[in-house]
C-alpha cells in the first residue's frame, strides 16, 4: 500500500481559516485518532489481547479493516501543515503502548509474583507474546510513520520503540526474579526434575530481544547469574563425589554432568553460553581434584593402571585433556609406572 487510499467513511471537516479548494477534506487529530484509529484499531487490538479472537474470526484484523486503518493514518500523515499529525501520531503510538504495559500488562505480572517461578514465567512468556503482536500490529497501521517521518527526523523504528519501552516498563522490572526462576528450574532438571523447556526456551528469548540487536541484557542479566549458580551447584556436587566415589565413578558423574551441560545449551539456552558454562564445570569438577582423583587410594591412575582398566583410563584422559596442561599429572604417573614395571622385570632376571 504506497497510494493515498482515502475513505470515503471518514468524517472530516475544513478549518474555517482554511481555503483548501483542491482537497477541502481535512482529518483533525482527535477526529481521526478518536474515532478511527483509537477505537476500530487500538480498542479493538487491545480487546483481542486480552479476551481471545471472538468466534467465528481468524484474522485479528481482515484485509478492509486494516486498509481502512491504514488510510486514515496516511491520509493523517500527508495533509498539508498545519495538518500533518506524524509527530502526533508518532507519540501516541509510544503513548499507546506504555498505556498498555503500565496498565495491563504489569499489574497482570505483580499479581503472580510470588506464586512460583513456572506460574511467574508463563505469565511473562503470555505478555511478552503479545506485545509482539500489538508492536507487528501497530507497524503495520503506522507503515507510513516509518518509511517517511521516522527516516527524517532519525528516530527509533516503531518496532525499536516498542521493544524500547518494553524493556523500559516490563522488562528491567521482572528480570532478576525471572532469572532467579529460571535458574531454579534448571537445578531442579539437573536433579533429574522434568521441567517446561519451551517455557524457559521463550523467556530466553526474551533476554537475547532486549539486547536489541545484540547479547548484553542476555548476557548480563541471565547468563551471568547462570554462571554463578552452576558454580555454586557443581562445588557442592564436587565436594560431595570425591568423599563418597571411587575415581572411575567420580568421573563416570563428571562426564554425565558435562554431557547434560552442552545438551541444556542446545535445548533452551544461546549457544554463546557453551564454551563458558563448560568451562565453569571442568574448573570446579575436574581441575580442583585433579591430583585427588589421579591420586586417590584404591581407585586412582596408578592402580587403574596395574588392573588394565581401559575404559577408565580411556575416559580420565578424555576427561583431562579438556583442561590447559591438564594431562601433564596424568603422563607422570604413566611414566613411573611404566619405569616401575620395566625395573621389576629387570629385578626378576
Amino acid at each position: 500500500l504506497t497510494d493515498r487510499q482515502p475513505n470515503p467513511t471518514l468524517q472530516t471537516r475544513t478549518p474555517p481559516t482554511m481555503a483548501n479548494p483542491g482537497n477541502p477534506r481535512i482529518i483533525s487529530l482527535e477526529e481521526g485518532w478518536n474515532e478511527e484509529i483509537k477505537k476500530k484499531a487500538i480498542d479493538v487490538l487491545e480487546d483481542m489481547l486480552d479476551n481471545g479472537i471472538k468466534e467465528g474470526k481468524t484474522n485479528m484484523f481482515g484485509a478492509k479493516e486494516y486498509v481502512t486503518i491504514y488510510t486514515t493514518c496516511y491520509d493523517m500523515c500527508t495533509q498539508r501543515s498545519p495538518y500533518n499529525w506524524s509527530r502526533d501520531l508518532y507519540q501516541r503510538h509510544g503513548e499507546t503502548i506504555e498505556n498498555y504495559l503500565t496498565q495491563t500488562v504489569l499489574p497482570a505480572l505483580r499479581e503472580k509474583t510470588g506464586q512460583g517461578g513456572t506460574i511467574l514465567l508463563a505469565e511473562l512468556q503470555h505478555r511478552w507474546s503479545n506485545h509482539q503482536i500489538m508492536n507487528k500490529w501497530l507497524k503495520k497501521f503506522f507503515t507510513y510513520l516509518d518509511r517517511y517521518y521516522v527516516k527524517h527526523h532519525s528516530l527509533p523504528t516503531l518496532e525499536q520503540a516498542g521493544l524500547r519501552h518494553f524493556k523500559s516498563h516490563i522488562y528491567d522490572g521482572t528480570k532478576a526474579e525471572s532469572a532467579a526462576a529460571i535458574l531454579s528450574l534448571i537445578n531442579e532438571e539437573r536433579e533429574g526434575e522434568i521441567i517446561d523447556k519451551t517455557l524457559v526456551k521463550s523467556i530466553v528469548e526474551l533476554y537475547e530481544s532486549m539486547g536489541m540487536g545484540g547479547l548484553e541484557a542476555y548476557t548480563a542479566d541471565l547468563e551471568s547469574p547462570l554462571l554463578d549458580s552452576t558454580r555454586d551447584y557443581y562445588v557442592k556436587k564436587r565436594e560431595s563425589w570425591i568423599v563418597v566415589d571411587s575415581t572411575p565413578d567420580y568421573l563416570i558423574k563428571a562426564e554425565r554432568a558435562l554431557a547434560q551441560e552442552k545438551n541444556r545449551v542446545a535445548d533452551y539456552l544461546n549457544n554463546a553460553s557453551e564454551t563458558k558454562l563448560l568451562r565453569v564445570c571442568e574448573e570446579e569438577l575436574l581441575e580442583k581434584v585433579e591430583m585427588q582423583l589421579l591420586e586417590k587410594e584404591g581407585s586412582g591412575c596408578r592402580v587403574l593402571l596395574a588392573n588394565d582398566k581401559s575404559e577408565d583410563l580411556r575416559r580420565m584422559f578424555t576427561l583431562f585433556s579438556r583442561l590447559e596442561k591438564g594431562l601433564n599429572p596424568m603422563a607422570d604417573i604413566v611414566q613411573k609406572f611404566i619405569s616401575s614395571m620395566g625395573n621389576d622385570i629387570i629385578d626378576k632376571r
